[in-house]
């Protein structure tokens, strides 16, 4: 029994020297890898990144002060944006001749009144009403993440700043195919400072 009481005895404090091993190493790992950005973790903060989420959006609304134009005259890009969704069926379009001293900041000596509604398809499409009722934003498409290229650092020894290039590209809603939205791949640099607790995206570079 002492025999045995006196193993026991000498095993504990190998165990704790052990433990506090162990320990040693996981800090030291945690050290280690605050100094280094994963390629996981860039991808992972610049996907979840407010700017990276936000929508493609076009806002509409609902009345507008227009120029007449002549047949062969080739709209502005308001006009044009306009007739894109009136030809996907999102909204209707009617127009107005505007009254003397109405649309004084619209050029041109015929003015008239461009009167925006939606329709049943527009409504399909779950656009969100602007203030007052002033018009509504449509979501065209989300952007997705292709594929995370070269992570450089600005210091192999104790970086703070690093960069890393990407590729992404728009993931068109049915009102953005409608509209024609291009999927082609976008290439970007996002940028990452490091803190006291690890490493923070600054820009997502696009």
């Amino acid at each position: 029994m002492r025999c045995s009481a006196s193993r026991t005895h000498v095993a504990r404090p190998a165990v704790a020297r052990l433990a506090s091993l162990m320990l040693l190493v996981a800090v030291a790992a945690l050290g280690c890898s605050n100094h280094t950005l994963r390629a996981a973790d860039a991808q992972r903060m610049i996907e979840s990144s407010a700017r990276f989420t936000a929508p493609d959006v076009i806002s509409v609304r609902s009345r507008y002060c227009s120029t007449i134009t002549a047949p062969g005259d080739n709209p502005g890009a308001g006009l044009a944006r306009l007739k894109a969704l009136q030809d996907s069926g999102a909204i209707r379009i009617e127009r107005r001749a505007a009254a003397p001293g109405e649309c004084p900041s619209t050029p041109g000596p015929m003015r008239e009144w461009l009167l925006i509604s939606l329709t049943d398809t527009g409504n399909g499409f779950h656009p969100r009403a602007l203030p007052e009722g002033s018009g509504w934003e449509f979501t065209r498409a989300q952007r997705r993440f292709i594929s995370l290229g070269e992570l450089t650092f600005n210091s192999d020894d104790d970086p703070t700043i690093a960069h890393a290039t990407y590729r992404w590209a728009w993931r068109a809603d049915l009102l953005g195919q409608l509209l024609q939205v291009s999927e082609d791949p976008v290439n970007a640099q996002a940028t990452f400072i490091r803190r006291d607790n690890g490493w923070d995206l600054r820009d997502v570079g696009f």
